[in-house]
């Protein structure tokens, strides 16, 4: 699902959502009084009572709504993530756009990840998974993704690999799925797996904003696991190493890693840990 380009007939679907019905008046009269009619119209629906109410009111009109609701998911997201981090609407967004179009598979797998991650909400996020299933009950990916949040945000590793499990009997399923499986039932808690699954997430995602939250975590995780390193170092030698090189030079590490983007890491004298090249992530992250 990618139509935004037919989201300049917005106002169309404001016309068509205010004639539907007595439900949706309150709309038309924001619009009278705003000279942004399109506008006016994504702020509003983010609170509507229900996905539900929003199919009705649209009478026909699914995608083109559901374009308008994916525009705000975008814009609310990146507005919040700017400012206060504060996310009590997201959950309600994507679930008015699941509704809308229960086959939009990137929005239950996006909008969990969102969910569990920034909202920190991530029982919300297995709901909408749930609901992801049951609509789409033959794909891959949104099993994968509930056992990737039972992995890395509920550490509950044998429900994880229950669901890397079920993913991996799907049609296009990748051979990871049953990999990650086996990691789950017999590795639990393993730091690596979860390096790993980040790593899969940035590179199969089309998501640029999903690929940066993947991203964001295989650095940190990373970045944790080289702190360590360097500390085992310290009381072996006692000092902090010259260049992390010395990292392998002493069989702490086999080799160095890269970053998915090909970024590097490098050890922060002033702070004493670990950064990656390109800069420190941010405090929150």
């Amino acid at each position: 699902m990618r139509r935004i380009t037919r989201i300049v007939h917005g106002l169309l679907i404001g016309l068509l959502i205010c004639a539907a019905g007595s439900g949706v008046f309150f709309i038309q009269t924001r619009i009278d009084r705003i000279r942004k009619p399109r506008e006016a119209i994504v702020r509003e629906l983010m609170y509507f009572p229900s996905g539900k109410f929003m199919r009705a009111a649209t009478v026909g009109y699914d995608n083109l709504a559901a374009d308008l609701v994916w525009l705000r998911a975008i814009q609310y997201y990146g507005q919040h993530r700017l400012t206060d981090l504060k996310f009590e609407y997201l959950g309600h967004i994507f679930d008015i756009l699941t509704t809308l179009d229960p086959r939009f598979t990137d929005a239950y797998t996006f909008g969990s990840l969102l969910l569990a991650d920034d909202a920190k909400e991530p029982e919300r996020a297995l709901l909408l998974l749930d609901k992801g299933m049951r609509n789409n009950p033959h794909n891959w990916r949104i099993p994968f993704t509930k056992g990737f949040i039972y992995y890395v945000f509920l550490r509950d590793f044998f429900k994880a690999g229950k669901y890397f499990e079920m993913a991996s009997t799907k049609d296009g399923a990748p051979e990871m799925a049953a990999r990650f499986a086996s990691f789950s039932y017999q590795r639990g808690g393993d730091r690596i797996t979860a390096i790993n699954l980040w790593g899969e997430i940035y590179t199969r995602s089309e998501n640029e904003v999903e690929k940066v939250t993947a991203l964001r975590y295989w650095k940190r995780l990373v970045s944790e696991i080289l702190d360590e390193k360097v500390n085992e170092y310290r009381k072996r030698f006692g000092r902090y190493p010259y260049a992390l090189s010395e990292l392998v030079e002493a069989g702490l590490v086999r080799k160095l890693p890269v970053a998915p983007d090909g970024d590097t890491f490098v050890f922060n004298w002033r702070r004493r840990r670990i950064e990656p090249a390109s800069g420190p992530l941010r405090k929150e992250e």
